[in-house]
């Protein structure tokens, strides 16, 4: 018995005739049985349908179920060490950071933490002292300010920032290979910014000047450059092709809750008013009648017994001199 696809090549040519047979189908102690039998031309795989088991006499026996009770409890028991909701401890060789002893110890003033975070922040300090991962002191010669982060959960991670600290003063190792992202971040130009760029630098900066007020809270980011929509979304992954730069701002903003909303620039006023705030009357002429200083005018604007007279009728320079010439001031 052979395949049509072994037919095919056995005999690309001059194929032998084939005739028709029905041989009938029996079970091992040949019986006559009825099964279906599918045929295509197509080269898949040989499949036996479940239709066939019972007049073959096959059947299936193996694992019916499983007691997963006694096995997870062992499990459990055998590593309790590791579904511990206690905090564990470091176990391995001692970690030794080289300090350099010619950098001067840096100490920092610690930052303003965002008002919604304060209450978060003081827990979470007083939960680490209290399992000892924090240990309070009188003094320190090394002060480095704590950057609180908020998890999906909406707990606070506390995190050191030892860039401007520590981390001047730790010696490198050797043959410290570079990441990639910094050789590639060496190579690229970063004097002409593109539109998108400058859009997305203005909205870093917004963000990083009113961070103490917006952290920790959801916020409406607007812009009028709609591509951003696409890179900064908060319901989407990062695209896998963009620049290092604008993968750096998308990594600073994803720490924020926040949703980026796109309106046209006609309709952004309060942001450029100055700029695109239509005049009442086009006009091409340079006036040359602007003053900026009283005391360039050609001819005088106001006397000094006009503005001692206007001074004398405001509440409160009035009523000083009243009560100046009463002798009560």
């Amino acid at each position: 018995m052979m395949t049509l696809r072994t037919y095919d090549r056995i005999w690309p040519t001059n194929k032998p005739k084939v005739y028709n047979y029905d041989p009938g189908f029996s079970d091992y102690q040949h019986n006559p049985i009825q099964i279906l039998i599918i045929v295509t031309k197509s080269g898949c795989s040989d499949l036996l349908g479940c239709n066939w088991f019972d007049p073959l006499g096959i059947s299936i026996k193996g694992i019916h179920s499983v007691g997963s009770d006694v096995q997870i409890a062992g499990i459990l028991n055998k590593f309790e060490h590791l579904f511990s909701t206690e905090l564990g401890c470091y176990t391995g060789p001692p970690v030794i950071l080289n300090i350099d002893a010619t950098v001067p110890p840096v100490r920092l003033p610690p930052r303003r933490i965002p008002y919604a975070l304060k209450g978060l922040v003081e827990e979470e300090l007083d939960r680490q002292c209290k399992q000892g991962i924090l240990k309070p002191v009188e003094y320190s010669d090394w002060a480095t300010p704590i950057v609180p982060v908020i998890k999906k959960d909406g707990s606070i991670r506390i995190c050191g920032d030892y860039k401007s600290t520590l981390n001047k003063a730790v010696k490198p190792h050797c043959h410290q290979i570079p990441a990639i992202n910094t050789l590639l971040a060496s190579m690229e130009a970063e004097r002409n910014y593109a539109q998108i760029d400058r859009e997305a630098i203005a909205l870093v900066a917004g963000v990083k000047k009113f961070h103490n007020y917006v952290y920790g809270l959801t916020f409406t980011l607007i812009t009028d450059h709609r591509p951003l929509l696409g890179i900064f979304t908060t319901s989407k992954a990062i695209p896998n092709i963009i620049s290092n730069q604008m993968l750096r701002r998308s990594l600073f903003l994803s720490a924020y809750t926040f949703e980026l909303v796109h309106r046209s620039g006609l309709k952004m006023g309060n942001a450029d008013f100055l700029s695109r705030c239509p005049l009442s009357a086009a006009s091409d002429a340079v006036s040359t009648d602007d003053v900026l200083m009283i005391e360039l005018a050609a001819t005088p604007i106001i006397s000094a017994e006009a503005m001692a007279a206007k001074n004398i009728e405001g509440p409160l320079i009035g009523e000083s001199i009243k009560l100046g010439v009463k002798g009560m001031a």
